[in-house]
């Protein structure tokens, strides 16, 4: 019993013992966990004390960031009321343009309608010119026929009574004094006809001239300037003889010897005759408009034109005369000598098509040359001097015909410079509005504008459209042609000053150059926007 229990106490003394050992090692395990959590809590309440003191900065931080945001708040508040009352001014600045808009459209159509009465009336008095000309030459050969007639009688009857004749010749003759009334038939039925044009083209006049003063109520400073011109030519004229007031058209072609010439005092005929004609009506000269309305007797008795042996014997010394006289004319119809007697704004599209006119009916004179040559009785010296006079007609006409294509050229040449200029304005504006937007979006400031003009982008847009549809509207050519098509884009306009024209003259067929009025899209604040000058200095342009 004993032995047994001494080995049960050895079992238990050595269980026990490794039980002491397992629980001293398990305390000792428990002993570096507990300093472990020590220090562990010793960082976690240091790093508490840092978090604390990054929150109060952080707080501090905050409070300042909201008084700033605050601030900022209330100055968008005032920079969107000020932005309210800026739309207000604008919209309202717009319905002022607006309405002066429709009143320069309404201008420009009664100029319009004033420039296409001026033109009418211009048109019947080249039309009452041609067909006073070809009265005159109707009258001439008239005249002439009746005196080769007279003489032609005469002579058979002087024939007759000293040497009879057979009977064919008297038949031979009487075919040809038939054939020389019915001529003179057939041209007294011309002159009728003529007398009817022209009194249909008088009527117009008459009726032009009511409409023209009718429609020209205001005074403009242009229109006193071409009267006091006027009245200086009309002063001139007071001084010369009764004969040199001729009627309005010019200088006309002699056709025989027997044709009535017109005077070298004879006033010129221009664009603005019918001014100068009105304002000697209202001088109280009466016998000028009497002259320019109905032809009086004088004007229509062909004035014997007696020719010195010198000129019958030499019809070289007369051409050379007459071939002179349509060299100055063509001198004369030059655009920078017609802008020099005019003495106004040169504008190349009305004096080349005053050029183009009157070289025309200088060309028309030009075929109407040989009649002056009818005096030569001679067959051998009328073959040989019409060989040469055709020549010469020949080089006349094609040197007018080489002047026509010059002024044709010059206005094409204008008309590109006007293009190219048009082209690098636009150029130089889209480079320049690319410049500042990639500055406005480059600025630290960018994100605030951009908040304004989110909220007013559907208004802008729709301001823009009615403003591109005006502008459109007002920049369509309103006479003649195709010469400025559609120059403005709908980018922002830039306010290019246009040289300023007369109220009574407009370019024939062109645009009328005036201020193009800038879009109300336009932040047009530094005002450095140069415009670029190409005119045509060559051409004597101002």
């Amino acid at each position: 019993i004993g032995q047994g229990l001494l080995n049960k106490h050895e079992i238990f003394v050595a269980e026990s013992n490794q039980h002491t050992a397992k629980l001293s090692k398990q305390l000792e395990e428990c002993y570096t966990k507990i300093r472990e959590l020590e220090q562990s809590l010793d960082q976690a309440e240091f790093s508490k004390e840092e978090l604390l003191v990054e929150k109060n900065q952080l707080f501090r931080k905050h409070q300042k960031k909201q008084k700033t945001l605050d601030e900022v708040i209330s100055d968008l508040e005032l920079s969107n009321e000020r932005c309210q009352q800026l739309t207000a001014e604008l919209q309202s600045k717009n319905n002022e343009l607006e309405k002066l808009r429709v009143f320069k459209f309404m201008v420009r159509q009664s100029e319009i309608r004033e420039e296409t009465l001026g033109s009418k009336l211009e048109d019947t008095y080249q039309e009452l010119a041609i067909c006073r000309k070809n009265e005159l030459l109707l009258e001439s050969k008239i005249k002439k026929l009746k005196m080769k007639y007279e003489s032609l009688y005469n002579n058979c009857h002087n024939t007759l009574k000293f040497t009879p004749q057979p009977p064919d010749n008297h038949d031979n003759l009487a075919t040809y004094i038939n054939e020389l009334s019915s001529t003179n038939n057939k041209l007294k039925s011309d002159i009728l006809n003529y007398k009817e044009q022209l009194s249909n083209a008088r009527e117009e006049i008459d009726h032009l001239h009511q409409k023209i003063q009718y429609k020209s109520t205001q005074p403009r400073n242009s229109l006193q300037k071409e009267k006091k011109r006027a009245e200086s030519i009309h002063c001139k004229e007071n001084y010369k003889p009764a004969h040199s007031k001729t009627n309005i058209i010019p200088s006309l072609p002699t056709v025989s010897s027997s044709m009535p010439t017109a005077g070298p005092s004879s006033p010129v005929v221009h664009h603005h005759y019918h001014y100068y004609m009105k304002n000697k009506a209202e001088g109280g000269n009466t016998d000028c408009c009497d002259e320019m309305v109905v032809p009086t007797e004088r004007a229509d008795i062909p004035q014997e034109r007696s020719l010195s042996p010198d000129e019958i014997k030499y019809p070289f010394v007369v051409l050379q005369d007459q071939i002179s006289q349509v060299l100055d004319r063509l001198h004369s119809s030059d655009i920078r000598a017609l802008n020099r007697k005019l003495k106004r704004a040169f504008d190349i599209i009305e004096l080349s098509s005053m050029s183009n006119s009157v070289i025309e009916n200088i060309v028309i004179d030009i075929d109407t040359l040989d009649n002056q040559f009818l005096w030569l009785k001679e067959e051998g010296d009328l073959f040989a001097f019409s060989s040469f006079l055709e020549i010469l007609k020949d080089a006349l006409k094609e040197l007018g015909l080489l002047k026509l294509a010059v002024n044709e050229m010059q206005v094409a040449y204008v008309q590109k410079v006007k293009e190219n200029e048009s082209r690098v304005e636009e150029e130089i504006l889209r480079k320049r509005t690319q410049k500042r937007q990639k500055r406005a979006q480059e600025s630290p400031l960018y994100w605030l504008t951009s908040i304004f003009y989110k909220s007013s982008s559907s208004n802008h847009v729709s301001e823009e459209d009615e403003n591109t549809l005006v502008r459109s509207y007002k920049d369509e050519p309103l006479v003649r042609d195709n010469r400025r098509n559609h120059r403005h884009k709908l980018s922002p306009a830039v306010p290019i000053v246009r040289s300023k024209r007369s109220f009574h003259r407009i370019e024939e067929g062109a645009p009328i150059r005036s201020m193009m009025i800038p879009s109300d899209n336009v932040n047009n604040s530094n005002g450095d926007i140069p415009t670029v000058n190409l005119s045509s200095s060559w051409l004597g342009g101002k």
